[in-house]
């Protein structure tokens, strides 16, 4: 078995190679590699480490700009509004009774019964609909929608329901609207502010909402035991009714919907593309 001769060893180079020179232009081919990785990411807006904390931490409020604090505003005074309306009838039962010549029996099997049955469920299966509703047209529009469902028959029913035995027909349809006001506005609010907040304020601005379905309903019942007994059961419905119509309009005016507002520029960018 022949032995390796040292030649046989060596490996051939091209002329004119230098080694020294040769590792030091390898190592600047990677230092090259790593700068294009760098010009790469930058390119992908992954930018620094303090650039991307900066980005992800979450502001508050007043941290927002000016635009999406009045439409911050807007959304949770709307939502307060819309919820304040929810327990109105509860510290006046006794007063609807007697106006619609109710029995102690039918007080409590139609005002506690039948009226929050057709308030909560219809209510709750109506926001099955609303949200693939709201998946399909324009939310702000359909936020409108709900709010306006909500407000006139409250509004209606707060000043020309007879008071006879027919004005509880009158005053259960306007119940079951409220609750499909309020039932329908979850999946269009939620969805609407996802779009419209960035993503870093949307847990906030999420908590925020709820809470202010919360303290509505829960300043609507203070309001309605304060004032109804003063002044009559109906005044509570007009006085949470007419700022709820208010909050309507103005959305409608306001506030634009961001999906809507790319599928405008996707068209009017469709011509110039062809072109």
């Amino acid at each position: 078995m022949s032995a390796y001769q040292p030649s046989d060893l060596r490996t051939r180079r091209p002329s004119g190679f230098d080694s020294s020179s040769g590792w030091g232009s390898a190592q600047a081919g990677y230092e090259s590699q790593a700068g294009g990785w760098d010009a790469g990411s930058n390119g992908h807006h992954y930018g620094t480490a303090d650039s991307g904390k900066d980005a992800n931490e979450g502001g508050g409020i007043l941290q927002m700009p000016k635009e999406l604090q009045v439409t911050f505003v807007l959304l949770f005074i709307t939502a307060l509004f819309l919820h304040a309306d929810q327990n109105l009838a509860a510290p006046n039962l006794s007063a609807i009774a007697s106006d619609f010549e109710m029995t102690p029996m039918q007080k409590d099997s139609r005002l506690g019964g039948l009226v929050q049955f057709g308030f909560f469920l219809v209510g709750g299966a109506v926001s099955i609909f609303v949200g693939p509703l709201a998946d399909g047209f324009d939310r702000v529009t359909v936020l409108c929608g709900v709010l306006l469902c909500g407000c006139i028959p409250s509004l209606l029913m707060s000043l020309t329901v007879p008071s006879s035995k027919a004005g509880f027909f009158y005053f259960f349809l306007a119940r079951i609207c409220t609750g499909v006001a309020i039932g329908g506005s979850f999946p269009v609010l939620f969805s609407l502010s996802a779009d419209v907040f960035p993503a870093s304020q949307r847990a906030l601005i999420s908590g925020a909402l709820s809470s202010a379905g919360n303290i509505g309903a829960a300043v609507g019942s203070v309001m309605s035991g304060m004032i109804g007994p003063r002044y009559g059961w109906r005044v509570p419905f007009t006085c949470v009714s007419i700022p709820t119509l208010i909050c309507a309009v103005i959305v409608r005016l306001v506030l634009t919907d961001p999906r809507t507002q790319k599928k405008a520029k996707a068209r009017q960018e469709t011509p110039i593309a062809n072109e």
